[in-house]
C-alpha cells in the first residue's frame, strides 16, 4: 500500500474512534435520564432541559 492509503485508512480509524466515546456518553445520560422521569415523573421537565443542555455539551 502507498502512502495516501494509508493515511486514509488511519483517518477512518481515527474518526471512528473519536466518534465512539461521545455515543456512549450519550446513550448513559439519555439512559440516566430515563430512569429519574420515572423515578420521579414531577421532575420531567427538570430533568428534559438538562439532559438537552448536557447533549449538546457532550456533542
Amino acid at each position: 500500500m502507498d502512502v495516501p492509503a494509508l493515511s486514509i485508512i488511519g483517518a477512518v480509524v481515527a474518526v471512528s474512534f473519536g466518534a465512539i466515546g461521545p455515543a456512549f456518553a450519550e446513550g448513559r445520560a439519555v439512559a440516566a435520564a430515563m430512569e429519574g422521569i420515572a423515578r420521579q415523573p414531577e421532575a420531567a421537565g427538570t430533568l428534559s432541559r438538562t439532559l438537552f443542555v448536557g447533549l449538546a455539551m457532550i456533542e
